[in-house]
């Protein structure tokens, strides 16, 4: 099976706790979204945007998290999980993941310019966050993954760098240094193929869009269950409840791992913190 993988960045509001969302379809319930979708927006709305929530969208949302409930369950190995590292762990493992991305390309004597760097340094974490999550989906896969597009990767997909006279394109290096961890760390999780990682605007893709109102809606959830109180949040939280609730996230012990300090979400213990949506 191949599947099709969009991650997006999203942390609370001060960024005391930030992380991924990863959405993880096979090709063909991916296909199924995408075809879909389209038919659910409507009233000036061109895309969805966790953000762009209001009471007048209430029904396209839940229609859309419902479809995205549906493909994800009509598939094996699909899953949908939104991951939270806080600020000790993500200075570690951000350090850690850019220590095995620059010391693979001086081992073959390969420096990079600082701004291709800065992409890979971008991108090669999720990548990691993605192997670890994917290991009980079981070798013999293959994975397509889109990260959601931003200013620092905006040439990321169109960059060519030279290693020892060749010409390589970014998302082939990213793909190197994801194969290389994966087959050291995670042999369990899909392999990618070349060039099978990439940026998109969210725009342009649902699967992104998806895994973008995924994030602010569990994060919204996640305040709600811990008892903070707001119009707008209780609102995603029911209905975030009311599409994965019997999933297992209604049945989580949240306050055991993460707590609300203010306005922010803020894990109890160093680390990171998985919630497993679907």
């Amino acid at each position: 099976m191949n599947y099709q993988v969009a991650i997006d960045e999203f942390g609370t509001a001060t960024q005391q706790s930030e992380g991924w969302t990863l959405v993880s379809l096979g090709d063909p319930q991916a296909a199924v979204l995408a075809a879909q979708a389209p038919s659910l927006l409507g009233g000036g709305m061109k895309k969805f945007h966790g953000k762009d929530f209001t009471r007048k969208s209430e029904a396209r949302f839940r229609d859309f998290l419902a479809l995205l409930r549906e493909s994800c369950r009509a598939g094996e190995g699909g899953f949908i999980a939104c991951t939270l590292n806080d600020q000790t762990w993500k200075a570690e493992f951000l350090g850690f993941a850019g220590r095995v991305m620059e010391g693979a390309f001086q081992t073959v004597g390969a420096p990079l310019a600082p701004g291709d760097v800065a992409m890979l340094r971008k991108v090669v974490p999720p990548l990691f966050t993605y192997l670890r999550a994917a290991a009980g989906v079981g070798g013999g896969h293959t994975a397509t993954i889109t990260l959601d597009d931003s200013t620092l990767l905006k040439a990321f997909n169109t960059t060519v760098v030279t290693v020892k006279g060749k010409a390589f394109a970014l998302p082939h290096l990213a793909g190197l240094l994801y194969r290389a961890y994966r087959d050291q760390q995670f042999p369990t999780s899909p392999q990618v193929a070349r060039d099978e990682i990439r940026t998109a605007p969210d725009e342009t893709s649902f699967l992104v869009q998806a895994a973008d109102v995924v994030g602010n809606f569990s994060s919204a959830y996640l305040f709600n269950r811990l008892g903070k109180a707001s119009k707008a949040n209780d609102l995603k939280a029911q209905i975030f409840h009311d599409v994965f609730g019997d999933l297992g996230i209604g049945a989580a012990d949240h306050k055991a791992s993460v707590e609300v300090v203010g306005d922010d979400l803020r894990l109890k213990k160093p680390g990171a913190y998985t919630l497993v949506v679907a």
